[in-house]
């Protein structure tokens, strides 16, 4: 953003400052390109509570600002980023400290519920409901909204998981991919 502050060196020490100064609960929200354990270090030493991953595949800033650009010069970051669950994976460690929120290319019940299971306290996502009130009108949206829930709760019965703590425990199994993601991060997953 050419109108917007470009000075980075300090952005760590702007968020304590807001952190250590307010009396309401502080969200660090990522912009669609995912959190790493780093940056949680980081954010966990000056004391944050609260995150939200926001892994890429939901609103993409790097297409945003690529639009606004004459010659579109930034096309090849438009994939750039770390998945939501890429993300959360980062953040094992730090879940004990800081409540970790999944946002970012979340469509479907199940997008929720393995976010939640990979300790996520809560989902977020507007495209499916954004979507539903543009095309279908508040009352759809609403019958939408009701069946999104019953959809989890099929899913967590379906896991034997009585609520979301026991949805935490569950065994999980990783796609090559993500496993690559987890030995090359070095990421510890062992959960209970």
């Amino acid at each position: 953003m050419p109108e917007g502050n470009r000075e980075f060196v300090t952005w760590l020490d702007n968020i304590a400052s807001i952190v250590s100064r307010v009396s309401v609960p502080v969200i660090i929200k990522e912009v669609g390109f995912g959190m790493s354990k780093e940056l949680m270090h980081d954010l966990q030493q000056i004391g944050v509570k609260y995150v939200d991953v926001s892994g890429k595949g939901g609103t993409n800033f790097v297409d945003i600002e690529n639009e606004r650009r004459e010659n579109k010069d930034m096309d090849y970051l438009s994939s750039w980023g770390q998945s939501t669950v890429e993300s959360l994976l980062e953040t094992t460690a730090y879940q004990s400290e800081i409540s970790v929120f999944a946002s970012g290319g979340l469509r479907t019940p199940l997008d929720a519920i393995k976010s939640l299971a990979l300790g996520a306290k809560a989902t977020g996502m507007s495209r499916p409901f954004l979507n539903q009130v543009e095309n279908n009108g508040i009352a759809h949206t609403v019958a939408y909204v009701e069946s999104f829930i019953e959809h989890m709760k099929s899913i967590m019965t379906m896991l034997d998981a009585k609520n979301i703590d026991d949805l935490t425990q569950k065994q999980i199994v990783f796609s090559p991919e993500i496993l690559s993601w987890i030995e090359q991060r070095s990421l510890n997953i062992h959960r209970g």
